[in-house]
């Protein structure tokens, strides 16, 4: 009916055949002799709903990539905090090994370009 989307068109009117029906796992259910205005306004209707789930399903993955952004800053932020912290560390050794925290970061984002460039496919 739409993407996705299973209806069934049958000449059966029980409602028991009905609840079957969608149980079974279809989206929708016509009975013949069928109307082809209301056939098609209800393939319009499915095809709108899967597009509608489909752009939906797009922003939450959006959403998640975005969150995962926000954890990861996080952590470098809270590592970056947690050095600075630290009593026995004074200013230019904490900012050391901040220094080398991110440079080990950006070696691996590196690499991961390169493998990406050169192969197509992530790591």
């Amino acid at each position: 009916m739409g993407f996705g989307s299973r209806g069934l068109l049958t000449v059966r009117t029980d409602s028991r055949e009905v609840a079957e029906g969608l149980s079974a796992g279809a989206d929708d259910y016509v009975r013949k002799p069928f109307e082809p205005v209301q056939l098609l306004a209800r393939l319009r209707t499915h095809h709108e709903l899967a597009h509608e789930r489909g752009r939906q399903l797009l922003e939450a993955e959006d959403r998640a990539k975005h969150l995962e952004t926000a954890l990861s800053s996080n952590r470098t932020i809270g590592m970056a905090v947690g050095v600075l912290m630290v009593p026995t560390l004074d200013r230019e050794r904490a900012f050391g090994l901040l220094r080398e925290r991110s440079n080990h970061t950006n070696r691996k984002l590196h690499i991961i370009a390169e493998t990406v460039v050169l192969t197509g496919q992530l790591p």
